[in-house]
């Protein structure tokens, strides 16, 4: 008898030669899968996107309900007023000297300080009054509206004729406190101011938020600017000192001093044309709130019905065109304590774009694709398992990849079409973010999805350009994780962060309207008409990097393919499969026993009469056998021909993945809209004649009863 093994060593080939069947068949498993996983993701990323497209296009805020409480909040505070509370309700004879002094001086303002705070947070709680001003000054033009000339002299007396006061700075009966720490005076915000007013014998202390918005008047059908100011009395004989430790400056904002006086009365007073013109202040009361949480309002002496709001953001054309703006009035605090610490908006965001309808179109067909695709993918699936009991993994990511480059050229169209609003918007989103500016309502799913496509397209045509396919799990890994990041990305590597910030301060600037006087200014929307290419490119820049990191992965792959794997694109080795195909693919390798030279290299009868040649695809796809041989005949795989766009129908028609869906929408609407054409399938050979499709030629039953097979 001979020896089995053929050679010495030789009986190892064959269990060396199953394990290397066996860990191809598992990395077939593994990228099957997640190429259905990015593609799946891809799915939910654009019809998220589609359904935010649609919301922006009829316009979304950020009110669920008639609620204003359901707006975001934001404000200003003053840290030293509190500690000046504490001071008067423990040693109320040391302030009052205090402020004795500053009214002997001839002053009408002190400005209240305290001594920093050191690393650990903690600090003196001693405060003091400086006569003339702060002692940090950060911006001369816009400390103006703190100055002892204009606060004594102008706006002071307003407010107090407004609120029908008996007091008068005149007779030094009281004294006006400015807080050095107030937040609002640190950004350079000249469209409100927050002061304090003492009595000299310390009785009361009165606290005014005033704030520049708008005044909408029904009756006059009239839009107008005015200041609006609340007011509160708190009486000092009303504080109380929390029992145990001293407060920590770091931690106890309030300085653990509260008042039995709650809840807060709140007053209103309101001038018509200010900042622009000195009107009187005229007390206003509040009826109702609307949606968005503005103030229906009346003047007490005439019964002037007003609408009282804030605006701030950017508009295009009209508010109801394309807008991104914020609406806003502040909180009236029940706790005086909060008040004096405290001046808190309440802001609703809305969002416009009545020109989305572009981008809401691409978005939704290409999440349309996907879920048909992957209909029809589990139906073949599941007749090639009844039909042959071979398990045949789909590939959806001929969806995708399918005219990937053209719905990347239709997304920059659709911004086109809308000025670029929509890019823009959200560009100027991030960066505002990213400096802490105006936050901006964006629903960003809407551009992530816009970016996530013309990724995809730069991804495919890489591929495309190298003769490479990569799996789509790749390209959608590498854009999740570089959005994510994106904010850091664009921090650390902005590829025009400078000139990028100082337009996005600019457009901030805009909201502002100078008053042209030594007061206040006025807050209110712009309209923004040109494209900001600047701060556009500063803020995609991660989209950038990401096409780079595509790009350096493809040449990687590349490089490996050429020099280190056999990189064939066909399958050679005979496969004894009557249909579908199974779940261990074979790659490149020998000649198959039973086929002449040149059957390898001629092309299967499918190609010839598609065009498709399946060697030649190319792009977003995971890595699938393009042909089986079988008995020395060469067959253009179920796979290759699934990623070439076809399948087969009722077993002998061959037809493209996009004419069935045609042809169903035929039958749908009794109509021969579509235009639908297919081919007939003899012994397992596709006929070179295409014929037209009419719906009465055949049943929605036949039309998805879809397989696929070994085609000759």
């Amino acid at each position: 008898m001979g020896d089995r093994g053929g050679n010495p060593g030789g009986g190892s080939v064959a269990p060396v030669a199953a394990k290397t069947r066996k860990r191809r068949a598992y990395l077939y498993i593994f990228n099957s899968i997640a190429a259905i996983a990015s593609v799946l993701c891809v799915y939910v990323v654009n019809t998220v996107g589609t359904i935010r497209t649609i919301q922006i296009l009829v316009g979304a805020d950020t009110a669920s309900s008639t609620r204003a409480t359901n707006g975001h909040h934001d404000g200003y505070k003053s840290y030293y007023a509190p500690y000046l509370l504490r001071e008067i309700a423990a040693t109320p004879a040391t302030v009052q000297a205090r402020i004795d002094a500053v009214l002997a001086s001839g002053k009408k303002v002190g400005y209240l300080e305290m001594d920093p705070v050191d690393a650990a947070g903690s600090g003196s709680l001693a405060t003091s009054f400086r006569q003339d001003n702060c002692s940090i000054t950060f911006n001369e033009t816009t400390d103006r509206i703190y100055k002892e000339m204009y606060l004594a002299k102008t706006l002071v007396p307003m407010l107090l004729a407004g609120s029908n006061s008996s007091l008068s700075l005149a007779d030094n009966a009281a004294m006006i406190i400015v807080d050095c720490s107030y937040e609002g005076r640190a950004k350079l915000d000249t469209t409100n101011i927050k002061l304090h007013v003492v009595d000299r014998q310390l009785q009361w202390f009165a606290t005014y938020q005033l704030q520049t918005i708008m005044a909408n008047i029904p009756a006059r059908r009239d839009t107008m600017p005015t200041g609006t100011a609340s007011y509160t009395n708190l009486t000092l004989s009303s504080l109380v000192l929390e029992p145990g430790e001293q407060p920590d400056r770091g931690r106890d904002a309030l300085a653990k001093v509260s008042s039995t006086e709650v809840p807060a009365v709140h007053r209103l007073v309101s001038s018509r044309g200010f900042p622009f013109n000195a009107a009187p202040f005229d007390p206003v009361v509040i009826h109702s709130t609307t949606d968005t949480g503005a103030w229906n309002t009346s003047v007490v002496a005439t019964g002037l019905q007003m609408v009282l709001q804030g605006f701030g953001g950017m508009y295009r054309g009209s508010q109801n065109e394309q807008a991104n703006y914020k609406t806003f009035v502040w909180v009236l605090d029940p706790d005086p304590i909060q008040v004096v610490h405290t001046f808190e908006f309440v802001e609703v965001g809305r969002t416009k774009n009545s020109w989305a309808w572009g981008q809401a179109l691409i978005s939704g067909f290409l999440s349309f694709g996907v879920l048909t695709s992957t209909i029809m993918a589990c139906i073949i699936s599941r007749n090639i398992f009844k039909a042959t009991q071979v398990r045949w993994i789909p590939d959806i990511s001929p969806s995708v990849q399918s005219g990937i480059l053209f719905r990347g050229i239709l997304t920059v169209v659709a911004w086109w079409i809308d000025g670029w609003w929509a890019v823009q918007e959200w560009c100027f989103q991030q960066g505002n973010v990213r400096k802490g500016l105006l936050d901006m309502y964006v629903l960003t799913d809407s551009v992530k999805s816009d970016c996530l496509s013309l990724f995809l397209a730069g991804a495919s045509f890489i591929a495309s350009r190298l003769h490479l396919r990569i799996n789509p799990a790749v390209p959608v890994v590498i854009y999740l994780i570089v959005y994510s990041q994106r904010a850091a990305i664009v921090a650390a590597m902005g590829i025009l962060s400078s000139r990028a910030d100082v337009e996005l301060d600019a457009n901030e600037a805009l909201n502002v309207v100078l008053s042209e006087t030594a007061g206040l200014d006025m807050w209110m929307w712009h309209e923004k008409k040109d494209f900001n290419a600047t701060v556009v490119f500063n803020e995609l820049s991660w989209m950038m990097l990401a096409l780079v990191l595509m790009l350096a992965y493809a040449i990687a792959d590349k490089l490996y393919t050429v020099y280190f794997t056999d990189h064939v694109t066909e399958a050679k080795t005979t496969r004894k499969t009557a249909g579908g195909t199974a779940t261990n693919p074979t790659t490149a390798g020998v000649a198959s026993q039973g086929g002449s030279s040149g059957t390898h290299d001629r092309a299967t009868c499918f190609e010839t009469s598609t065009g498709e040649y399946l060697r030649h695809k190319y792009g977003l796809m995971s890595y699938h056998e393009n042909y089986l041989f079988i008995k020395g005949l060469k067959y253009a795989s179920p796979s290759g021909i699934w990623t070439s766009g076809w399948v087969v129908v009722d077993d002998k028609f061959l037809f493209r993945t996009d004419d069935i869906m045609k042809v169903c929408a035929n039958i749908v609407l009794r109509h021969d809209i579509f235009r639908a054409h297919c081919h007939v399938i003899a012994d397992n050979q596709v006929d070179k004649t295409v014929i037209r499709v009419f719906r009465k030629d055949i049943t929605l039953a036949q039309l998805f009863n879809l397989s696929l097979r070994p085609l000759a």
